[in-house]
């Protein structure tokens, strides 16, 4: 097989779309940092760790390219620099050494990446030679949510294999992003314009009361009740549709409420890792797609017809290769897997535990519900400050109308969403 180290492919259009926001608000925008804490920690072997990492996964050495080329670009080299910078904190209590260390992560965190140097993925670990707190420092460009949770595997099982002496255990190189470009450009064809939708950027955030506050960051968590992820699978097998299709009506219907509008409007987010692609669920890279949906209110449609239509248009937008512009304030993205708790290492026992993802999304509101065991719900709130209460407020709604879905009749038309704020009965009107 020819060596492509070096070869240079085009973006995606996602990662195009990226850049262009990027480029007009600062590259701060789609900045992301993943904070951890490592145990046992030895600088040396973790280090080697990282290095080998970064072998494996092509992405984690990408370089861009778009000043003084005709078309933006990216390449993967075959080294690039793998030096995990360190610090030592001796002698303090074990809050002081954590507020130190998030100190020094926000430090990373507000220095402006340049995405066309050496290193698009920037790691920092900050010790007190028993245990460490570690992050990396990157931006969208590079990776999904789903990268993240790759990388943190891999990094685990190269430290666990080396605390174990077995340094001479060389993994095979992981799945080609490249690869994954050039089969879009051979395969996908692009789907003419569609119609132009309705700006309603910023409807959400003005229902709630929200003001524009760019240093504002707040992530509010739910755990689903212990018998709703039952019932909602149950409705999903009952009127022949995803659960996450069921996931998308709850979260429409509370867009709905709390806007007045009909249709709803948010951004919802597609997979992207093909089947044909060789180890695509294995490759670290940009996969993922946000593109703008408008669901209708049920008006008195039977729940299971109106669900199969909702299905329908999520089809139909994860298919397009024409990706309108996400003019919404809120996106939707539903996971199959569990949050990121932490990894532990089968042989020595190692453990890289997930603390916290610091992400400069441009939606202000972005709600990630888990659908994996445990189930929950994450809403982040970004540049915006809302009124007291109102986060937790729209995190509740939507679990009280996924709780209403799952106990309605799939063939009882539905009329307007009637959700209670109090521990009452939740119903929706029928026709």
């Amino acid at each position: 097989m020819p060596d492509e180290s070096h070869d240079m492919v085009p973006l995606t259009p996602e990662q195009r779309a990226i850049l262009f926001e990027s480029l007009n608000d600062g590259m701060a925008t789609y900045a992301l940092q993943v904070r951890c804490r490592v145990r046992p920690f030895r600088p040396d072997l973790f280090q080697q760790a990282w290095a080998r990492t970064v072998a494996r996964h092509e992405m984690l050495r990408v370089r861009f390219r778009w000043t003084g080329v005709p078309v933006p670009s990216q390449e993967f080299p075959a080294s690039t620099p793998v030096h995990v910078p360190m610090v030592s904190v001796r002698g303090g209590d074990p809050d002081r050494f954590r507020a130190v260390a998030m100190r020094l992560f926000d430090e990373q965190f507000a220095r402006e990446m340049d995405l066309e140097g050496d290193r698009t993925v920037v790691p920092y670990a900050v010790h007190d030679g028993e245990s460490a707190y570690f992050c990396w420092t990157s931006h969208h460009l590079v990776m999904d949510g789903t990268s993240s949770r790759i990388l943190l595997r891999d990094l685990t099982e190269e430290y666990d294999h080396l605390l174990t002496g077995e340094t001479g255990t060389v993994r095979a190189p992981a799945g080609s992003f490249a690869a994954y470009v050039r089969w879009r450009q051979e395969n996908l064809a692009v789907s003419p314009p569609a119609e132009p939708m309705p700006d309603r950027s910023g409807v959400l955030v003005r229902a709630l009361g929200g003001t524009r506050a760019p240093s504002e960051q707040r992530r509010v968590a739910r755990p689903f009740a212990p018998d709703l992820m039952d019932r909602v699978q149950s409705m999903a097998r009952r009127t022949g549709v995803t659960v996450a299709t069921v996931v998308h009506a709850a979260w429409a219907l509370t867009v709905q409420r709390c806007t007045g509008e009909d249709p709803a409007r948010f951004g919802v987010v597609g997979y992207g890792r093909p089947h044909q692609v060789p180890c695509s669920a294995e490759t670290i890279g940009m996969f993922v797609a946000t593109s703008p949906i408008m669901v209708p209110a049920p008006a008195g449609q039977p729940l299971g017809q109106w669900l199969e239509r909702l299905q329908t248009g999520l089809v139909r937008t994860w298919a397009t290769e024409k990706r309108r512009a996400l003019d919404a304030d809120s996106i939707l993205v539903v996971s199959h897997f569990p949050p990121i708790q932490q990894f532990t290492g089968a042989r020595s026992g190692c453990q890289i535990e997930f603390l916290d993802v610091v992400d400069h999304a441009p939606q202000p509101i972005v709600a990630a519900a888990m659908i994996g065991e445990p189930a929950l719900l994450l809403l982040h709130v970004n540049g915006v400050r809302l009124p007291a209460s109102r986060a937790e407020a729209l995190a509740d709604d939507f679990l009280r109308h996924l709780d209403v879905l799952t106990r309605s009749d799939p063939a009882r038309p539905v009329d307007s969403p009637t959700v209670s704020t109090s521990e009452g009965p939740t119903t929706y009107a029928t026709a």
